[in-house]
């Protein structure tokens, strides 16, 4: 079910009702940290594909735990989200295209950009292929028990 919440929610709920039971899973525009808070029991066994973050993995890169430490510090009362985590990553690899290109020269950071290759980040190595599309981890979260759990990640060939 490829949609954004909204939408996406008012489908489940409605399968729901309806009594369906079976497993309903999306992408990553379904993200919402409210998920079991918005929905309560109809998110229960919701599968959704998403960036391969989350603050709660059992366990976490440290490019991922240095992230979420920092975090933290700064909004103790917030966790971050897999879609902050991949702010973060774009960051990460604009300083790093500008440190390999010794310049902020536009064509200097396109090349610096095409030449990514394994750059560790929070949700995992990234490298552009030659379309220039992130080749990365994709995550796998499952609601469980009233909670988004972490279930794992998928790691490109």
């Amino acid at each position: 079910m490829p949609m954004y919440f909204p939408e996406g929610s008012a489908i489940m709920t409605q399968s729901h009702a309806a009594g369906d039971d079976f497993v309903i899973m999306s992408t990553d525009s379904m993200d919402n940290p409210d998920i079991v808070k918005e929905l309560g029991k109809v998110a229960e066994g919701f599968i959704q594909t998403t960036f391969p973050y989350s603050p709660l993995m059992a366990v976490m890169s440290p490019e991922a735990e240095e992230f979420t430490n920092d975090w933290m510090e700064k909004f103790p009362d917030d966790l971050p989200s897999p879609g902050a985590a991949l702010g973060y990553t774009s960051y990460c690899m604009l300083k790093d295209a500008m440190e390999r290109a010794g310049s902020a020269d536009p064509d200097a950071l396109t090349a610096a950009l095409a030449e990514i290759k394994n750059l560790p980040s929070p949700v995992g190595p990234i490298t552009l292929n030659d379309s220039h599309d992130a080749i990365m981890p994709i995550g796998i979260t499952e609601v469980r028990g009233g909670a988004v759990r972490y279930f794992g990640e998928v790691i490109p060939e």
